[in-house]
């Protein structure tokens, strides 16, 4: 191969050699923005929150309350109570304006307490009885008894509830709504319940409800807690409903990653293909070089 032939030779392998190497430069910076695609997905994984299913033994989803003998008529009823405090709405007359204050007989029979509606709507979700409230309604003795023992007094809706037989056979359930006096003990454990006569409370601002023989006591009262199973459906259909979309998020993260790997496996394969024609184009230029060599020495030897 003659001198110019040699040369051209070696410039067009050059040219082909810088080729191969920018094409490696072009799949290396797709590979490296899959890497950060690969990246992202990862990171967006990590910040998914799994769902926590619902579990049954919560107390969000028990109701408080006890079963007792009522002293009116002797028939068995079940009482639960809510968190919220008796509202001035609860105390209307027959006209429907709210009642400014009402009067309420203590179970001494002896005292009448006037309360206005201002002082059991707070914010905290019950009223507690401050000590002369509750020596008003239950007599001195006995709160400052309780009080001593850590009892707590507080106001609540309470609803009391039993079954019967109408005349038909069929049954019923009757269910009344009233606000009355709970007393706890330090174990949060129910000690009596005195229930206040709306009826009276409602008829006029004027009137007074006696809460005569509407006291039970700790003696008649047993646990009886109902779960809301309502509730607890709804939270699992919930949980299943994120357990779905999240499920879903994962198989998509997985399933965008695997095309990644796929492509970047594609570019791999590639790079190796273009590694292997460089270091055969490089072996080449390495032997047209030699003989270049070996024509400009012989060419300076024949002048010489």
């Amino acid at each position: 191969m003659g001198m110019a032939a040699s040369q051209a030779r070696f410039l067009q392998l050059t040219a082909r050699k810088t080729n191969v190497e920018y094409m490696g430069q072009q799949i290396n910076q797709q590979r490296l923005a899959l890497a950060n695609a690969s990246a992202g997905l990862f990171e967006k994984m990590l910040s998914m929150v799994s769902p926590t299913p619902p579990s049954s033994q919560d107390d969000k989803y028990f109701t408080q309350g006890y079963k007792f003998t009522d002293p009116a008529d002797d028939i068995q009823k079940n009482i639960s109570w809510t968190s919220a405090t008796v509202l001035d709405t609860d105390f209307k007359n027959t006209s429907g304006v709210a009642i400014p204050t009402y009067t309420i007989k203590s179970t001494t029979g002896l005292t009448t307490l006037t309360m206005s509606n201002a002082s059991m709507a707070t914010a905290a979700g019950s009223q507690t009885l401050t000590n002369g409230l509750a020596d008003a309604l239950l007599g001195p003795a006995v709160a400052a008894a309780q009080r001593a023992a850590g009892d707590v007094t507080v106001i609540k809706n309470v609803t009391t509830q039993h079954t019967y037989y109408d005349p038909d056979g069929v049954m019923q359930t009757k269910t009344v709504t009233t606000p009355a006096l709970l007393v706890f003990d330090n174990l949060n454990r129910l000690i009596s319940f005195t229930s206040f006569n709306k009826a009276s409370i409602d008829a006029s601002a004027t009137a007074s409800a006696t809460d005569d023989d509407n006291t039970v006591t700790a003696g008649g009262l047993v646990y009886s807690g109902t779960f809301d199973s309502v509730a607890y459906n709804n939270d699992m259909n919930k949980y299943e409903f994120e357990k779905s979309t999240y499920d879903y998020q994962i198989e998509r993260i997985n399933q965008e990653t695997k095309i990644i790997q796929t492509q970047d496996k594609s570019l791999e394969l590639k790079m190796k293909q273009l590694d292997t024609e460089h270091n055969a184009l490089s072996t080449e230029m390495d032997a047209v070089q030699k003989v270049l060599q070996k024509n400009i020495e012989g060419s300076f030897k024949t002048f010489a």
